[in-house]
C-alpha cells in the first residue's frame, strides 16, 4: 500500500489494473478472519489505534487553543482514514454529523460527565472527536478576545511523568484558560503504566499553575470543579478524557 501511495508502481493518472488487483488481493487475504496473521495483528493494531486517538485529540486541542487561527478541514470532524488525492476527495455526510451532534448536545445537557464517559469508553466511532471539535469552536466563539489577544504562558510540570505532559495558559484580563495534553503516549502504553493511556496511573504528576491563578478551575468538558492549591493533578485532568480544558480562575 505504501508503494501505491508513493506512486512507485502506479498512480491515479496512470493506472495498472494488474498490479492494483494483485495488491488488493494480498490485502484481502491478510484480513481474512481465518488467517493466523489477523489474529496476531489485531492486538497490535488496537494499541496503535488508541495512541492515534489520543494524538488526534491532542493535536485538535493544540491547534484550537494555541496562538493563531485554526484550520479544520470539513469532513474530518470524525475519524478520517482516507489516503491523499483522490481518496480524500469524497463527499461529506453532513446529515450524519448533524444527527450525531444534535444527540450529543441533548445528552450533554442531561449529564455532561456521563456523556463524556460514554464517548471515551468507545472512541472508535469518532463521536468523541466531533464533540471535542464542537466544544473547542464554541469556546473560541464565546471568548474570541482571549484567543486573539490573550497571552500564552507555558506552564511547568512536576512528577514522574512530567515529560509526558504539555500545559499552558491563555490569559486575557480576567479570563483564563488552562490547556493540558499528554505527550509521547506510545511510550506509556506498556506495563507498568497500563496497556492503554486510559489505564495510566499518573501518580504524583501535576501541573504548576501561574502565580496569578485565581480560585479553583472549572472543567469545560465535564462541568466539574477542580480544587487547586497552586497546582493541578494530572490524574484529575485526564480522569474522563485525554485532554484538559479548564476555565474561570
Amino acid at each position: 500500500m505504501q508503494r501505491l501511495e508513493a506512486k512507485h508502481k502506479v498512480s491515479w493518472r496512470d493506472p495498472d489494473e494488474t498490479y492494483e488487483t494483485a495488491v488488493c488481493s494480498f490485502a484481502r487475504k491478510l484480513l481474512d478472519t481465518k488467517n493466523d496473521f489477523l489474529k496476531a495483528f489485531i492486538p497490535f493494531q488496537q494499541k496503535v489505534a488508541w495512541c492515534g486517538i489520543v494524538n488526534s485529540l491532542t493535536q485538535l486541542t493544540l491547534k484550537c487553543t494555541s496562538p493563531g487561527i485554526q484550520d479544520i478541514y470539513q469532513g474530518t470532524e470524525l475519524w478520517d482514514l482516507t489516503l491523499v488525492d483522490p481518496d480524500n476527495r469524497q463527499p461529506v455526510d453532513y446529515e450524519e454529523r448533524h444527527r450525531l451532534l444534535t444527540t450529543m448536545i441533548a445528552e450533554n445537557k442531561a449529564n455532561a460527565k456521563e456523556m463524556l464517559h460514554k464517548l471515551s469508553q468507545n472512541p472508535f466511532d469518532g463521536k468523541i472527536k466531533l464533540w471535542l471539535t464542537y466544544t473547542l469552536l464554541n469556546l473560541r466563539k464565546k471568548n474570541h478576545e482571549l484567543f486573539l489577544q490573550g497571552n500564552y504562558i507555558p506552564l511547568n510540570t512536576e512528577g514522574e511523568l512530567k515529560n509526558n505532559l504539555m500545559a499552558y495558559a491563555r490569559i486575557f484580563k480576567e479570563k483564563g484558560l488552562l490547556v493540558v495534553v499528554p505527550l509521547v503516549t506510545a511510550d506509556l502504553s506498556y506495563k507498568p503504566y497500563g496497556e492503554y493511556l486510559k489505564d495510566l496511573d499518573w501518580e504524583s504528576t501535576r501541573i504548576i499553575l501561574p502565580e496569578n491563578a485565581k480560585g479553583d478551575c472549572n472543567n469545560i468538558l465535564t462541568g466539574e470543579k477542580h480544587i487547586t492549591n497552586g497546582s493541578l493533578k494530572a490524574s484529575e485532568v485526564f480522569r474522563d478524557i485525554s485532554v484538559g480544558l479548564m476555565v474561570n480562575w
